[in-house]
């Protein structure tokens, strides 16, 4: 499973997928903003993962990712 809970960690995520250009945007992001592009971000994770050749041989099972944003009360 694979998922980002708060900001700062969709952030690093969103970087270690190399997307630098959607790290900036959550960094300027509402909690609303973040949740109405969950499908965009779950479809962007699952793409890449699909298409990563594991390096130990093994198959990767992958589920859907689904993105909870930071409560705004938090």
């Amino acid at each position: 499973m694979l998922g980002a809970y708060t900001f700062k960690q969709l952030q690093r995520l969103l970087r270690a997928i190399d997307r630098d250009d959607l790290a900036e945007e959550v960094a300027n992001a509402t909690a609303k903003e973040i949740g109405e592009r969950r499908d965009e971000f779950a479809e962007l994770l699952t793409d890449i993962l699909a298409t990563q050749q594991p390096t130990s041989g093994r198959h990767i099972s992958m589920t859907p990712v689904c993105l909870q944003p930071r409560s705004p009360n938090r």
